[in-house]
């Protein structure tokens, strides 16, 4: 177990240390581990890499002409660009011959990721389990030995917002940090999850906030409390966007202030030293936000289709009707009303219930002549038109102020 853990925090303060594509000097803190008298500056180390995880010449190329557009664009100063090749190259990193060393993989990932100025940290991770850290130290994943079967090469990135899709948590329930584990993993064993809470106690939703993860389907799910073992999260509020190096200095600080000063003088502001989690099974995906309530459907008008039309000609009109939240809804009514002047047509059908993230088509068929004038009506839709069903919003059922033609025809 501790050689484990000693490989992989190894291999993380290996990636946190290197420098950018753009500055091809030695590090003092590198180790000599590619050539005798001297340390390759990071080019040369990630090409030697590329050739040790790519024996095969076409991939090998492949992987070498990528490398060759990641550094022209950061050269370049085009860091997004940069950065969007450099994933693509990672990805094939990830894909390699079977036959490829997991550690090179890893150690090259993280080269990678360096060169690149992204945040996120690769290792192996096998039987005997292990634990592995973000580059800023804010969150952990800790596998138990037994949760996995054979040796795994995992990367652990920060995730822009959302994190989760909005559809499911809106955005301003979601809080940082956001981050991914790829690729999904399934393990034997519930293993743990702790991220800092990027919020002051004081933070209205502070208390209410849950960790929670996502795997590569499926909505958020919230994980289950745990007590902080691996993560520090006892760093000001106003540091959260500083660089990791002055992170960790006032980490440091923060720690030996602990050690020499009483506690009254030893406060800091808290970000929330809630690491919560410890799930089982397959998850890409885990971030703070709001609880949803799993009982509250949310019933909305999605689509209406409306054929051509004369005065005579029955038609019938079809309302697609979806329940975008994450309970299920009961029986419920969808009315439509069809005017023109004075002329005002109202008709409803029933809905025998709605199961979360689903919708249904409602026909409405209207009888010949019961559209009296010709020319332009206007269509308004409310789902649930009698308040049946309690809703997490209730303001999101109507659609109006659809036109749809009606043109002339044999009417008495």
């Amino acid at each position: 177990m501790l050689r484990s853990r000693l490989r992989f925090v190894g291999l993380v303060a290996l990636g946190f240390l290197l420098t950018n594509c753009s500055d091809d000097t030695t590090l003092p803190t590198d180790a000599p581990s590619f050539k005798q008298g001297g340390v390759p500056a990071p080019q040369a180390r990630i090409n030697r890499l590329i050739k040790a995880v790519f024996p095969e010449n076409p991939e090998k190329e492949t992987a070498k002409n990528l490398f060759s557009e990641v550094k022209d664009h950061l050269s370049a100063g085009e860091t997004e660009a940069g950065q969007a090749r450099t994933r693509d190259l990672i990805d094939l990193v990830r894909n390699a011959d079977a036959k490829s060393d997991h550690e090179d993989k890893a150690l090259l990932i993280n080269e990678l990721l360096a060169c690149a100025g992204i945040s996120g940290a690769a290792g192996i991770l096998g039987a005997a389990g292990g634990h592995l850290f973000s580059p800023d130290m804010q969150a952990a994943v800790s596998v138990p030995s037994g949760a996995l079967l054979a040796d795994h090469m995992i990367s652990f990135n920060v995730k822009d917002q959302p994190c989760f899709p909005v559809s499911d948590i809106p955005l301003n329930q979601q809080f940082e940090h956001c981050y991914s584990f790829d690729p999904p993993m399934t393990f034997e064993k519930n293993v743990r999850v702790e991220i800092c809470l990027l919020l002051p106690e004081s933070h209205d939703d502070f208390l209410d906030a849950q960790l929670h993860s996502r795997g590569e389907t499926g909505p958020p799910e919230p994980l289950v409390p745990a007590q902080h073992e691996l993560v520090d999260c006892v760093i000001p509020e106003a540091n959260a966007g500083t660089g990791f190096l002055a992170r960790y200095a006032r980490l440091g600080a923060g720690r030996l202030a602990d050690l020499l000063l009483p506690d009254i003088l030893a406060a800091r502001t808290s970000l929330g030293p809630k690491g919560l989690g410890g799930l089982k099974g397959s998850f890409s995906d885990f971030g703070w936000a709001l609880p949803q309530s799993p009982a509250d459907p949310d019933l909305v008008v999605e689509s209406v289709s409306i054929p051509g039309t004369t005065r005579d000609a029955p038609v019938t009109i079809t309302v697609t009707v979806g329940n975008t939240g994450l309970g299920s809804a009961g029986p419920f009514d969808v009315e439509i009303q069809m005017e023109q002047g004075g002329d005002l047509v109202t008709m409803e059908a029933a809905v025998a219930g709605l199961g979360p993230k689903s919708s249904t088509a409602v026909p409405f068929n209207v009888p010949g002549c019961a559209l009296s004038f010709t020319g332009f009506y206007s269509l308004r839709i409310e789902a649930d038109v009698h308040h049946a069903v309690t809703e997490a919003e209730e303001g999101n059922n109507v659609r109006d102020n659809i036109l749809f033609h009606v043109g002339n025809g044999p009417c008495p």
